[in-house]
């Protein structure tokens, strides 16, 4: 594992690494002057870290013509330096999942790539394309942009309103992937247009869950898809009241932790509680999500469905609770299964707050830190509001000078368990 110090950034540390790479790479005497591929000086980790973070990149995702855009590396000169010789395998698929050669019709596409090392090392990326119905010129057709500006900016409305098109012109210098190629905007406008095929489905879901959505349909036509591979803590008097039937905590972690390494969820949530010598009267089932995916509520039931048939849970009492990634996952589950879950505890998350039609039936107490940046405080308060304003069971929690954090204090607060315990489905 590549040392994580304070006084570097990760980002520079990986800089650094590979630049360091590139020399030796590129040093006569160790490559040209022996004429052969050279040895690779990097660990197994290292070299793992350094293909997770490089980007892989479409000229141009959204598209017009008969052809689809080239995909490779944003920067495959330093990659090749860095890490060797690779090849692309690329398979192209349609909206329903089709596998193709080309783009037909205009609308969702989604590139599969799998990256094949000279050392063996293999790794897989998902691009979503868009083709659109007609040339696409940024010149001609722009995009429109509102753009308004916090108050601590100091711009009155009328220096706001009377420069609307320095603004529009930055925005859609950011919007246009021909400036930005890893900012891919074609994730965007193929979600859109995913909700208007599809309102009863999708209102109220962020574009995320609905770009996940559709690769799980692929991975599941493709019969790749597979189960999380999870923790599971029993409760201290499981085996002895071999009658019993318990209440059951799915925990969703956040980004940091998705990956194939379980002992990265010890620390987590319930389970760090119960890592720490307390005592939960809960079945409590940790998932890990694959790197670069995003928790999908029909795999996640299906968990809850496959730990119902392992182990005595109480059908009436499941709860589900995570944090960032895994608070979106919370609602997101919420809103796909609200007559499974008694009650709900996203914590640094958010929604579109139209979410609410579908969880409105579902207790939720949110937790958010005020000054988190990452993730705004008021996507949590939007909800919690329209949660009120529709009669539903909410409370939120806004920790006053916290950040995107404050997880282990909720995690560790008996108040938590005892609201999960005091909320049964009928």
């Amino acid at each position: 594992m590549l040392a994580m110090s304070p006084e570097r950034p990760f980002s520079l540390r990986l800089c650094g690494l590979l630049l360091a790479a590139f020399w030796v790479f590129s040093s006569p005497s160790r490559a040209a002057a022996e004429n052969r591929e050279p040895a690779h000086p990097l660990t197994k980790q290292q070299f793992s870290d350094l293909v997770e973070h490089q980007p892989v990149v479409a000229e141009s995702p959204i598209f017009d013509g008969d052809s689809f855009p080239k995909i490779d590396f944003l920067n495959k000169d330093l990659v090749t330096a860095a890490l060797g010789p690779y090849s692309l395998n690329i398979r192209f698929f349609d909206a329903a999942w089709n596998e193709v050669e080309k783009p037909a019709a205009s609308g969702r596409y989604g590139a599969w790539v799998k990256i094949l090392f000279s050392n063996g090392t293999s790794d897989t990326r998902h691009l979503t394309l868009f083709k659109t119905a007609s040339p696409y010129n940024p010149a001609k057709d722009p995009y429109q942009v509102l753009v308004q500006f916090p108050a601590a900016f100091g711009l009155s409305k009328e220096i706001v309103d009377r420069e609307q098109w320095n603004s529009q012109t930055f925005m859609n210098g950011i919007i246009d992937t021909a400036s930005h190629q890893n900012d891919n905007y074609a994730v965007l406008l193929a979600a859109l247009h995913d909700a208007a095929a599809d309102p009863a489905r999708w209102q109220g879901f962020n574009y995320l869950r609905i770009e996940s959505a559709w690769w799980t349909g692929l991975e599941n036509k493709l019969g790749l898809s597979q189960d999380y591979p999870r923790v599971v803590s029993l409760p201290d008097d499981y085996d002895k009241k071999a009658a019993d039937r318990w209440p059951l905590i799915l925990f969703l972690h956040g980004s940091g932790e998705r990956g194939n390494d379980l002992s990265k969820l010890k620390d987590q949530g319930p389970l760090g509680y119960i890592n720490q010598g307390h005592s939960l009267p809960f079945i409590v089932v940790s998932p890990q999500c694959a790197k670069r995916d995003w928790w999908d509520p029909a795999r996640l039931m299906r968990l809850i469905d496959q730990i119902e048939a392992t182990y005595r849970v109480d059908p009436k009492r499941i709860y589900v609770t995570g944090l960032s990634m895994g608070g979106y996952g919370t609602f997101d589950l919420a809103a796909y299964y609200p007559q499974k879950l008694a009650a709900i505890a996203p914590l640094s998350g958010g929604e579109n707050p139209e979410i609410v039609d579908r969880i409105k039936t579902v207790p939720t107490w949110i937790f958010h830190g005020a000054e988190d940046t990452a993730v705004p405080a008021r996507y949590s308060i939007d909800i919690a509001n329209r949660m009120k304003e529709n009669g539903a069971e909410v409370k939120l929690t806004i920790y006053p000078g916290v950040g995107h954090g404050g997880w282990d204090k909720t995690y560790a607060d008996p108040a938590l368990y005892a609201w999960f315990l005091q909320h049964s489905r009928s």
